[in-house]
């Protein structure tokens, strides 16, 4: 096949040609199709990984695993401080219900019904407890939600529940006594408010990183998943994306309730709160790299993930997407009329 003819040269720069040749491709069909760029990159790499045979190799692997870390950085960075303070109860209730119920639901399944062994049902509920930030912020700004009330709760909500996924995949990796992705997480928390005082700087390290390091740990990513074993595994596929949804919706929905977020807008967050994608692509590549589940276990995680990243953002958008007097979360629209005016994309 074509990477292995050009490993056999061991020609670096038509390797290299390849791997960004296909991060274009990727970039190319996300601003196409509307879809992120990170999920293109999966399925790009999945394709590629099936067809060609496309293998990484050192250098490669160390751009993946940097750009992981680096993912896991900007996640922390990208909180906001005020808003974090301002909705601090709600989100750590939504978020912490919305981290507990999926992880402890995904990972009791996979132990019991889908016997896997201790560690690998681990990697299950980590993987599948997250939500996607990317995927939440970009609907957020594209609609213009992240200016009300309700988007700032959803993105804080978000960042707590992946706050409670760093912590349990830290706990794995000091287990394996392997580098952690919690103290990037941590850096990035405490960056934070250097980062929002200073978007410049901000929007530099971010298009670094997804110009040129997050590509290639989402391809490998990609590439990894075997497409048979994913057929094999369709059963499972289906049932621990039903688990995670089932709790999410379980947990995320009655606490969303209990902070006056109701009707279409409780829908409407538990939905978005339901996504998954960069958080949990690492938890399952960690798991996979360090020998806790195997390539097949892999690739039914990483399907869920990217089954997560479609399905309830498109149930969210099309049946629950709140009405132009329905943005605000809290009081009503026409007292932050005369606060402030909502701008809706």
């Amino acid at each position: 096949m074509l990477t292995s003819q050009l490993a056999a040269f061991n020609n670096v720069y038509a390797i290299a040609a390849v791997w960004i040749g296909l991060a274009f491709l990727a970039s190319a069909v996300s601003l196409r199709l509307g879809l992120s760029v990170a999920l293109v990159e999966v399925l790009v790499g999945v394709a590629a990984g099936n067809l060609f045979h496309l293998a990484t190799n050192t250098w490669i692997d160390f751009l993946a695993g940097f750009g992981s870390v680096l993912l896991t950085f900007l996640a922390g960075a990208e909180i906001d401080p005020g808003s974090l303070r301002r909705f601090l109860a709600p989100s750590l209730a939504i978020g912490g219900v919305g981290f507990a119920a999926p992880f402890a639901g995904a990972w009791a399944f996979a132990w019991f019904l889908l016997h896997w062994h201790w560690q690998a049902a681990q990697i299950a509920g980590v993987a599948l407890s997250t939500t996607s930030v990317a995927v939440v912020y970009a609907v957020m700004v594209e609609t213009g939600l992240n200016k009300t009330d309700l988007g700032k709760l959803i993105l804080t909500a978000c960042f707590v529940c992946d706050l409670g996924t760093v912590l349990a995949l830290g706990g794995l990796a000091t287990a394996a006594k392997s580098e952690a992705v919690l103290p990037a997480y941590l850096l990035g928390l405490v960056a934070a408010s250097t980062f929002h005082q200073d978007p410049k700087l901000m929007g530099r390290i971010r298009g670094t990183a997804f110009s040129f390091l997050t590509p290639f740990f989402f391809l490998k990513a990609g590439t990894l998943i075997s497409l048979p074993a994913v057929v094999a595994g369709l059963g499972a596929v289906l049932a621990l994306f039903a688990v995670k949804i089932v709790a999410k919706v379980a947990g995320v929905f009655p606490a969303t309730f209990g902070f006056g977020v109701r009707g279409r807008q409780g829908w409407y967050a538990t939905m978005m709160m339901s996504t998954g994608l960069t958080f949990g692509s690492i938890s399952a590549l960690f798991g996979y790299t360090h020998g806790f589940i195997d390539r097949g276990q892999y690739s039914v995680l990483v399907t869920v993930v990217v089954m997560t990243a479609l399905v309830p953002t498109l149930i969210a958008q099309t049946l629950f997407q709140p009405r132009s007097n329905d943005l605000s979360w809290g009081r009503p629209m026409r007292v932050q009329a005369e606060a402030e005016p909502v701008d809706v994309a």
